[in-house]
């Protein structure tokens, strides 16, 4: 399980509400934070003012927080991709300044880490709210039928195991979209009997979850049922679109983390990674 927390650092309203969820998560994961800083005009304030909130942080918390320069030559997601990469017991959490239909994804950067980061991110969105993690329902995964889908589950356990909440796995049925959450391969999702078979394969370190089929539109669905449940998190794949598609339409994922109380936990679905 993750054992460090990596935030990049902006002196923005949504950068501190993206770090009191770091905070918090930190402190269910007995873990440490650091504060990324990347290349600016004015880099030497940005670094005195991060090792400030750091130092805040650890006196406030008891927490560890420590700041890192980065030097950016090309795009700043680039770097963040490569310092998580070669942290391997960090988990990366961006906040999502955008998210919806015709947006572009929670953030061009954040499309660019979810594409080339191949480990969870956690997604902190606009409408995030206070102390999510303190929330005492399940941790509510959204699955879809397929292979790639699945590739968050063993993640959703480890954080359901680390917040001592069961995990709950719902999946959206709505025919006349064509939503990530919608079967991904005819006959995957055969109502209950897939996420039903899928909670009785769960890891045996936390309960049996939950399970659901909806019927509707995908991301008000898992949204409300996050709600509903009172989750401290959402769990689930990105399988983002492209190009006009994606300026048109959007992504499930882009919609949730929009609309989302509580922060999305969300990795790419590469269908070709094992």
């Amino acid at each position: 399980m993750f054992k460090e927390v990596l935030v990049p650092f902006t002196e923005t309203e949504r950068s501190e509400r993206t770090l009191a969820i770091a905070t918090d998560l930190t402190r269910a994961l007995g873990g440490s934070m650091r504060l990324l800083v990347g290349s600016s005009d004015d880099r030497i304030g940005q670094l005195d003012m991060a090792q400030r909130v750091a130092d805040s942080i650890s006196i406030r918390t008891g927490l560890r927080a420590t700041v890192t320069a980065m030097v950016t030559q090309g795009f700043f997601h680039d770097e963040l991709v490569d310092e998580t990469a070669a942290s391997p017991d960090a988990i990366l959490v961006l906040s999502a300044t955008k998210g919806g239909r015709r947006a572009a994804l929670t953030g061009s950067m954040t499309m660019d880490v979810l594409t080339y980061l191949d480990r969870p991110v956690v997604l902190v969105g606009p409408k995030c709210e206070p102390a999510p993690l303190l929330r005492d329902g399940p941790v509510v995964v959204a699955l879809d039928g397929s292979d790639g889908a699945e590739r968050i589950l063993a993640s959703a356990e480890a954080f359901a195991d680390t917040f001592r909440r069961p995990l709950d796995l719902m999946t959206v049925l709505d025919p006349d979209t064509s939503a990530d959450l919608v079967s991904a391969r005819s006959g995957d999702v055969q109502e209950s009997a897939y996420v039903a078979n899928l909670a009785r394969s769960s890891a045996p370190q936390i309960p049996t979850p939950m399970y659901e089929v909806r019927h509707g539109d995908a991301a008000p669905e898992i949204v409300e049922t996050a709600i509903a449940r009172n989750a401290p998190m959402v769990a689930m794949t990105s399988h983002v679109p492209l190009g006009l598609d994606r300026l048109l339409h959007g992504s499930v994922l882009d919609d949730v983390v929009a609309m989302s109380p509580v922060p999305v936990l969300a990795v790419h679905r590469n269908d070709s990674i094992s």
